[in-house]
């Protein structure tokens, strides 16, 4: 079976390492998988291709979407190039199609195929904004435009889904509810949790001093992680995260680490409020971040909505405690095993990260990353999208 995932990049992203990582496990356990991104560099060896959108192309097709609504609008050369990769495909598996880099009718193309579309977000969905919760929020959504054609978009993904009755899948069961509420046909979702982990295995003590000592870490200071790839993004809930950390007691021996790019509003937050203790380090590769994970006592989100939340699934699977937003998607991933807070509120957060500082020894910390790790394993993702992928092929050989 040839397998042939698009997403918009191969790395920068929760929807990125998903997609990336399950093709290589795929192609791992035998499968013949390809990856097209729109947005990085070709690997023949990962069996990763790039569509080979470069950044002015990038820019003038952002511009595009925002004054007229189209996706990608000067990409049709290059996906007529990649034409044939996807005419030898059996089954197209899409995760991000937004992203300013995949035209309306090359979508429309894509579904002369048997398709697999894993939802990482709400996008196809709402027609517009990424997240529902966006527009609670005081910033802007994403993907941007000026322009608001939601529903026209909208009208179009759910008349693509009516018409071809293609395979879509969410990461957990509320984003599952939460997509049949706002319009999805009940009939086509299908549950898939995101594969994490390869194996059961979780940190040792002696792992985490040394880490520790890599890092520069205090040995007995306690160590908080908040790590988003934009920390500026006001829907991951800095904003609330700071104002908690900055009623937490002086005389405590503790460090907030800040994980990702995009923070210079952020940076400027800390420093106007004067709170002492955050640390900024900049965007991180996955794997540095796997290992503060493993290093640190709790991770914090103060996201105010998810689909999925793959850091605290990975946080968790490294011993690392969490504390995180009461949303019904982190319940469910975490299995209830976090301290939650209300969603934006900060002094219920301070409370929490109290707590946390008291905690001297967490005895279920090997017991609980276990269940984690067993849950959310690869193995489990990798069979449940080959029963999906023959599902797509039988469902659309009856239509022909």
């Amino acid at each position: 079976m040839k397998i042939l995932h698009i997403n918009t990049a191969a790395e920068r992203g929760g929807a990125a390492l998903i997609a990336n990582r399950l093709h290589l496990w795929q192609r791992a356990a035998g499968y013949d998988s390809r990856l097209l991104v729109a947005r990085g560099e070709s690997d023949p060896h990962k069996g990763v291709i790039a569509l080979g959108e470069r950044r002015e192309r990038f820019l003038l097709n952002v511009l595009f979407y925002r004054l007229l609504g189209k996706e990608g609008f000067l990409n049709k050369d290059l996906w007529a190039i990649i034409q044939p990769i996807i005419d030898e495909s059996d089954v197209i598996h899409i995760h991000n199609a937004h992203g300013y880099y995949m035209p309306d009718d090359v979508l429309l193309k894509l579904f002369c195929k048997p398709i697999v579309w894993t939802l990482h977000d709400f996008r196809l969905a709402t027609g517009g904004m990424a997240s529902p919760e966006s527009s609670k929020l005081k910033g802007k959504a994403y993907p941007i435009e000026w322009i608001d054609r939601s529903r026209l978009r909208q009208s179009f993904f759910h008349d693509l889904v009516k018409q071809f009755n293609p395979i879509l899948v969410a990461p957990t069961h509320a984003a599952t509810k939460q997509l049949v509420e706002i319009g999805l046909p009940a009939n086509n979702l299908h549950t898939v949790p995101h594969g994490v982990f390869e194996s059961e295995s979780v940190r040792e003590e002696i792992v985490r001093q040394e880490l520790r000592n890599k890092f520069g870490w205090h040995k007995n200071a306690h160590i908080f992680i908040f790590a988003s790839s934009s920390i500026d993004n006001k829907q991951k809930g800095f904003d609330v995260f700071l104002r908690a950390i900055s009623k937490l007691p002086t005389d405590r021996k503790w460090v907030a680490y800040v994980i990702g790019g995009d923070a210079d509003r952020s940076k400027h937050s800390v420093r106007r409020l004067g709170v002492n203790g955050v640390e900024f380090t900049g965007a991180i590769e996955n794997r540095e971040l796997i290992e503060c994970f493993k290093a640190c006592n709790t991770y914090v989100t103060a996201t105010f909505s998810e689909t999925y939340g793959l850091t605290v699934v990975e946080a968790l699977g490294q011993g690392a405690r969490v504390v995180c937003s009461d949303l019904p998607v982190l319940r469910e991933v975490t299995c209830g095993q976090a301290n939650f807070f209300p969603v934006g509120d900060d002094e219920a957060l301070a409370d929490c990260l109290r707590t946390e500082l008291d905690v001297i020894c967490d005895a279920v910390r090997d017991h609980r990353a276990a269940n984690i790790r067993f849950r959310f394993s690869n193995q489990n993702m990798i069979s449940s999208y080959a029963r999906l992928y023959a599902l797509a092929i039988e469902q659309w050989a009856s239509i022909l």
